[in-house]
């Protein structure tokens, strides 16, 4: 018989660069500025959408830290987007808790 002993959370993502878009601007100077450590990780917080209260903006949500893999920080052919890609890599144990969707911020359940 098998079983499961532990995940390796990961997230692979490409995009196109959007000139201002603060989240590509973070991801794609990890890369460019070759950053390494704590300057490479960030938070991911997944929920979703279609699970939250109406009436009060509240979602059961998942935080796990990441460190931020960038593999290709622009490529594409001449006249075409400029693309990017790279994986977020799971650290640590996730955190269960809440996400506000009205003030954008997440709660840690409390453990007893």
């Amino acid at each position: 018989t098998k079983t499961i002993t532990a995940y390796g959370p990961e997230w692979s993502f490409e995009g196109d660069v959007i000139k201002d878009d603060a989240t590509i601007e973070f991801l794609r100077a990890i890369g460019t500025e070759l950053k390494t450590g704590a300057d490479a990780e960030a938070e991911l917080v997944e929920f979703d959408l279609w699970e939250v209260n109406s009436s009060t903006g509240l979602v059961d949500a998942t935080k796990f830290t990441v460190a931020v893999q960038i593999d290709s920080i622009g490529s594409g052919a001449g006249g075409e987007k400029l693309g990017f890609s790279g994986a977020l890599l799971g650290k640590g144990d996730p955190v269960q808790g809440v996400w506000d969707t009205a003030a954008d911020t997440f709660t840690a359940d409390v453990v007893s």
